[in-house]
């Protein structure tokens, strides 16, 4: 028996730590205090375990589909954003090294290097 107590008390704290994490959340979206928060999420929760399991995974997995469109979303736009940053410096380079043949000696013979040799750089970065 003692065990069993236990595993619900640790149960019951862990779900509580969650809760209040989750109202943590809210708060910084919403002006409501934490304890109104909690009772409704544990309500809302406890209405969806009345419905039955079958439910509950659904709204799981729904919930784990948004939460990987989301990381898609995160993890896409961060791409472009640093493809932008890449081609950006990129471009600035290329500025620089186009500007450069007037202060260069002999820039007929190193201009062309320069230029294929940065364009080869970027391409492998």
């Amino acid at each position: 028996m003692i065990f069993g107590v236990g595993v619900a008390l640790t149960a019951i704290i862990s779900s509580a730590t969650i809760v209040l994490g989750f109202a943590g959340y809210v708060i910084d979206l919403i002006d409501i205090p934490t304890p109104i928060i909690a009772l409704l999420s544990v309500g809302a929760i406890g209405l969806l375990v009345q419905c039955g399991v079958t439910e509950s995974v659904g709204v799981a997995a729904a919930i784990t589909l948004v939460e990987i469109g989301i990381l898609v979303a995160v993890i896409s736009v961060g791409g472009i954003v640093s493809a932008a940053i890449l081609a950006f410096f990129a471009v600035i380079g290329f500025e620089g090294v186009v500007n450069m043949p007037e202060e260069t000696l002999a820039s007929e013979n190193t201009m062309g290097k320069a230029i294929l040799g940065t364009l080869l750089i970027t391409t492998v970065m």
